[in-house]
């Protein structure tokens, strides 16, 4: 068995701002600022995903079609990040985008997040890969005709590095982008409890307990109490 050649670096061109969103504070609050994204004239459908790992969970998504279809255009699936979901702002800015050039997208509300709040008793976290394998097994066939490319936002992003990283050449993905994922995690969480960042501290650990608390999580007394009783994202 040969060995195969060593493959050139990505080029890849330098990151550079847009007027006005210069610096990374800018560009965390650009999507509101800018407001919601519509997706017509596009076309949206509700997709179920039932787990077979005996949970009863249920993962939902929403399909959207292109107005103008691409021949050969793979299906995009759309993963957020951290206490996002399918109506994320910046998943439904891609979403457009992605739709205007003629490709599918699947915008993936992963386990307990979102519309799949209600359906799921556990919950998604960084680790949590076996839930992205599983939805890949489960895509019909039309679906996935033209291949499959994936790209993750943040902890949807370390997620899919994680995919990656135990599936290697053997992943039927055709290519996989991540956005501002953070690999370190412990360091990502210290980095947030800076006293600059207090902030988006308080707002995400907010949204933290009434996503983890909410219908369908099965948590304990002991469990619900501790939960709305931490005071950092660290607890």
């Amino acid at each position: 068995m040969g060995v195969e050649p060593p493959r050139p670096p990505l080029e890849l061109p330098e990151f550079r701002p847009r007027f006005p969103w210069w610096g990374a504070d800018l560009q965390t609050v650009a999507g509101r600022l800018l407001g919601r994204t519509a997706l017509l004239p596009h076309a949206s459908k509700r997709l179920r995903f039932s787990l077979a790992d005996g949970t009863g969970d249920t993962l939902l998504g929403n399909l959207d079609q292109p107005a103008t279809p691409k021949p050969g255009a793979p299906l995009v699936i759309l993963v957020h990040g951290l206490t996002g979901c399918e109506e994320s702002l910046y998943i439904l800015s891609m979403a457009r985008l992605l739709l205007d050039r003629g490709s599918r997208v699947l915008r993936l509300n992963l386990r307990g997040a979102g519309p799949s709040r209600a359906l799921c008793g556990q919950h998604y976290y960084a680790g949590r890969s076996q839930d992205f394998r599983a939805l890949l097994a489960l895509l019909p066939a039309e679906l996935t005709r033209d291949g499959v490319v994936a790209v993750g936002y943040s902890l949807g992003g370390a997620m899919l590095l994680k995919y990656l990283g135990e599936e290697g050449a053997t992943t039927p993905l055709r290519a996989a982008a991540t956005i501002c994922a953070p690999i370190d995690l412990a360091e990502t969480c210290r980095n947030m409890m800076r006293a600059r960042n207090r902030l988006y501290h308080r707002y995400i650990l907010g949204l933290m307990k009434v996503e983890a608390t909410g219908e369908g999580a099965v948590v304990s007394a002991s469990e619900r109490a501790a939960i709305m009783g931490s005071r950092t994202v660290w607890d």
